[in-house]
């Protein structure tokens, strides 16, 4: 069997073949850092999806682990479950994780199926999640309405934790943690004004008009850029 090397990635078969545990299905997505697959593990008879990551090399491989072992450790009802991460024996790294049919909020917002009743039932989960995720020392790095899944069910589903947004709009592990607190909560607070309001917040952090003041007032707090102002 070719294995291909760390600019490539691997074929359903080559994917079967270093991840005997699991049944390789299809190729979900495909990037420049990374390519995602759909695989069922046989043993727990669940589906999950298995991203392949190109190996950064040096001292951004270490720093890259590092984050990966952190989101690894992140536990909550609102964030999409880590269940491994390895090494291939092609020196690409992997990460497999829980598979989640949901569709991104960004979605729901765009066809107006979000209530402001339904956002508000949405909000609570989305900040507890955020929450879990600075108290792992983790920051979530691409919080939009494209990384908040609601589920069938209507379960909120926080994905992308640790990761950064490419220019093309890939989600990526290869680079440094270049996010902080503080652009979270930023993003929380315009995640959220889209929810309620169905529309950005303005560039300069200026709210809708039909959102209550006392709750304009929270969004404006999330969306300051002063340190002194933002919520902490």
């Amino acid at each position: 069997m070719a294995v291909p090397n760390s600019s490539t990635f691997p074929s359903l078969q080559e994917l079967s073949a270093w991840l005997p545990a699991f049944e390789v299905l299809r190729r979900l997505e495909s990037g420049r850092d990374s390519a995602v697959y759909l695989a069922r593990q046989t043993a727990l008879e669940r589906l999950v999806d298995i991203r392949v990551m190109r190996n950064p090399g040096g001292q951004e491989e270490s720093l890259m682990l590092a984050r990966l072992r952190a989101r690894a450790k992140l536990v909550h009802p609102n964030c999409v479950a880590v269940y491994d991460v390895g090494k291939s024996p092609a020196g690409l790294w992997y990460l497999i994780s829980e598979h989640i049919e949901a569709r991104a909020i960004a979605e729901q917002i765009q066809g107006r199926e979000i209530t402001p009743k339904t956002a508000f039932t949405l909000a609570l989960p989305l900040c507890s999640a955020l929450q879990a995720v600075h108290d792992h020392g983790l920051h979530h790095g691409a919080l939009s309405p494209r990384t908040v899944l609601i589920t069938s069910a209507g379960q909120l589903k926080l994905t992308g934790i640790g990761m950064a947004r490419l220019e093309t709009g890939e989600l990526t592990w290869i680079h440094g943690d270049t996010s902080s607190k503080a652009a979270d909560i930023r993003a929380l607070g315009a995640t959220l004004h889209e929810m309620f309001a169905r529309q950005p917040p303005s560039p300069d952090g200026r709210t809708a008009r039909e959102l209550p003041p006392a709750f304009a007032l929270v969004l404006r707090r999330c969306l300051e850029t002063d340190p002194a102002r933002q919520y902490t």
